[in-house]
């Protein structure tokens, strides 16, 4: 299982239990997301400094909710794109 997991926000009341600690510690939380995605070889740096997500305040792993994912996708997109244009422009 890895530390970044896809989780929608249901009507579940918080805290949730961490699937890493076991512990009822997971909040929503505001935080700065930094991470390497590839795509077709190619690697794009993503850095978010405000990324709405689902953190464990005990052991500090990290639950991207459906809207958090959608967000990092975006921001890989929009590289992709800008990169695209600089292809077109040499």
């Amino acid at each position: 299982m890895t530390d970044l997991q896809r989780y929608p926000i249901g009507n579940r009341p918080y805290p949730w239990f961490c699937p890493g600690c076991k512990g009822a510690s997971l909040w929503p939380a505001t935080v700065p997301f930094k991470t390497t995605l590839k795509d077709h070889g190619q690697s794009y740096e993503i850095n978010i400094p405000d990324l709405e997500a689902i953190k464990c305040k005990e052991c500090d792993k990290m639950l991207l909710t459906s809207a958090a994912e959608d967000r990092v996708l975006a921001q890989l997109q929009k590289m992709k794109e800008g990169e695209e244009r600089n292809d077109n422009t040499r």
